[in-house]
């Protein structure tokens, strides 16, 4: 099991944690009634707080917790709670509660054996010490963050960015007061360019009325890049993507989006959203992986300008290297790098269940084989669910490949079953695909038959083939291209 409850577990008690892992409450749960006492003296009592219109944020952390110490230390709650809370438009109430039964109010302080530092400094929003807050929310992680809307209904927020918190407070929980209220949430556009980027963001309606029309402009250093007069028609708390337009890029692009039509509330008409250059790089590419201690986590995807993924890897094995190269065509391609629990490769931000960080380096090759410049470097020391990098490709190496195919790609990459085959031909050809153990011999066959110019997309079956190392060869156009496929069991 992986990272959870903070301490020194028997074999017995992690076994029984194992057994009651998957109690969190689900979205959607009514929040079960809590009373308590801040370590400042003050009693709270949820549902008094709903029942006087409160939506209340609950940040559940240890205070030995490095993932809970970061997070406390972004800002955001505090920012919450300075806007929404009592001082300001009292609409969002915050608590910390510290759910670990083991940990002190010196801890809290900063002054315990047992703490990352001190987190009452800065923290304007009340904190409470209760272990029993956290079981009755079923915790089985740190930290846990629930966001409870003034009907008691609950939902798992998590660490989530300002906007994130927002959304769930607001939208979320249905507070829309006035008539015209054009909401702009998140930009949804391009993040990297190769020197132009299309720009758009997810509008929502946040008014009583059904929104109809709005304009919305693109600036970059306070001049109007792209606009758009967007109409349609979304409903209270219904939303829309809208193309502003494209823009031309250099280097870092800080845009700002915002909505310049009059409406009740202009006070979430404008988003901001930095556009970075991709990284110029050659048609081969490498993707070298260190896995921390949950391996089976991380996968990512290699997508060209029309949004085709022409290669990818999951499946990896924990604390283990791998070491990919994928031959692509010139084209502005996107790298994007997920983990499906959120904290990236940093395994030693878990020290209880792991002592090794992991590592993404992606890069592309000159003709004799050495780095033409990275396109992502990440060396583990810091979490993240999605990732991504940008790659200008924009010189061939290999002029054998390239012309037998604009591209030739086989993912996953090792593959233990059914690799996915990518590739592009200029002209309508004769394609086939023979799989060669290290030995010559020709282990499976594959004819695709006439294919027409383009992107094809095909698959191949390994699953019969033994653990090893295979040449892939691909003709086309009376030439050969070959991949080397690593097979694993």
């Amino acid at each position: 099991m992986k990272r959870v409850l903070h301490s020194l577990f028997t074999l017995v008690l992690a076994v029984g944690f194992a057994a009651t892992a998957s109690a969190q409450l689900p979205d959607g749960s009514t929040a079960p009634d809590f009373t308590a006492t801040d370590i400042n003296g003050t009693e709270w009592n949820l549902q008094s707080l709903l029942d006087d219109g409160w939506t209340v944020i609950l940040d559940i952390s240890a205070t030995w917790c490095g993932p809970c110490w970061s997070y406390h230390n972004s800002g955001i709650l505090e920012e919450i709670y300075a806007e929404h809370g009592p001082d300001g438009d009292g609409t969002i109430m915050v608590f910390m509660i510290e759910g670990d039964e083991t940990t002190t109010l010196e801890d809290i302080q900063g002054t315990g054996s047992d703490t990352q530092g001190d987190w009452t400094a800065g923290t304007p929003y009340p904190i409470i010490d209760d272990a029993g807050i956290a079981d009755d929310y079923a915790i089985t992680y740190f930290p846990t963050i629930y966001t409870i809307c003034p009907d008691g209904i609950l939902t798992e927020t998590g660490q989530a960015s300002l906007e994130e918190h927002f959304f769930a407070a607001f939208i979320g929980c249905e507070l829309a007061s006035d008539a015209n209220d054009p909401m702009l949430y998140g930009y949804t556009g391009d993040a990297a360019s190769c020197g132009e980027a299309n720009i758009s963001v997810e509008m929502y309606n946040f008014g009583t009325e059904t929104l109809t029309s709005a304009t919305i402009e693109a600036s970059v250093g306070g001049v109007v890049m792209a606009s758009t007069d967007w109409t349609g028609s979304v409903a209270t708390y219904e939303s829309t993507i809208v193309e502003v337009g494209t823009i031309s890029t250099s280097g870092v692009t800080n845009v700002e989006i915002s909505i310049t039509t009059a409406n009740d509330n202009t006070g979430n008409d404008m988003v901001e959203a930095t556009i970075y250059e991709a990284a110029s790089a050659t048609t081969e590419i490498h993707v070298d992986i260190a896995t921390d201690c949950w391996g089976d986590e991380l996968s990512w995807e290699l997508v060209n300008s029309s949004g085709t993924v022409v290669a990818s890897g999951s499946g990896y094995a924990s604390e283990t290297s791998y070491n990919e190269v994928h031959w692509v065509a010139t084209d502005c391609y996107t790298f994007n790098a997920y983990d499906a629990y959120g904290d990236g490769l940093n395994g030693t931000s878990w020290p209880n269940s792991c002592s090794v960080d992991g590592s993404i380096h992606v890069w592309s090759a000159n003709d004799d084989g050495s780095n033409s410049g990275d396109i992502f470097d990440y060396d583990g020391s810091y979490w993240y669910s999605a990732v991504f990098a940008a790659a200008d490709v924009n010189t061939v190496v290999g002029v054998e490949e390239v012309a037998a195919a604009g591209s030739f790609s086989i993912y996953p990459n090792p593959v233990n079953d059914v690799a996915t085959v990518n590739f592009n031909v200029a002209n309508a050809t004769d394609v086939t695909v023979d799989v060669i153990n290290m030995v010559g011999q020709k282990v499976i066959s594959s004819d695709f038959g006439t294919v027409v110019a383009g992107e094809h997309v095909e698959t191949i079956d390994f699953s019969n083939l033994d653990a090893g190392i295979y040449m892939v060869n691909m003709t086309a156009n009376g030439e050969v291209t070959t991949v080397k496929v690593t097979v694993t069991k």
